[in-house]
């Protein structure tokens, strides 16, 4: 479901799969299959997966310091709006 640019779009206005493993929008032939990622248990008993939480962690960590960045921009600016 994906348009490589807007010419194509004009020409084919209907959407069109790139992969056949893509889910399609109108009518499904049967029920969807999905799967589940299994929770492997390390060998200290310990099922956490620590490469995909210490990813996580990186994310909101950027997410946070984007976040207080732009904060601490709008206040510089504001501040030097008033002159102080």
């Amino acid at each position: 479901m994906y348009k490589p640019n807007e010419d194509d779009l004009q020409r084919n206005g209907e959407l069109y799969l790139t992969n056949e493993k893509h889910m399609t929008l109108g009518n499904n032939n049967g029920p969807i299959e999905y799967t589940t990622n299994t929770n492997k248990v390390n060998d200290d008993g310990n099922s956490v997966d620590v490469t995909t939480q210490m990813v996580e962690l990186m994310k909101v960590s950027q997410k946070q310091s984007i976040a207080f960045n732009a904060i601490s921009t709008q206040y510089g600016i504001l501040n030097a709006a008033r002159g102080k």
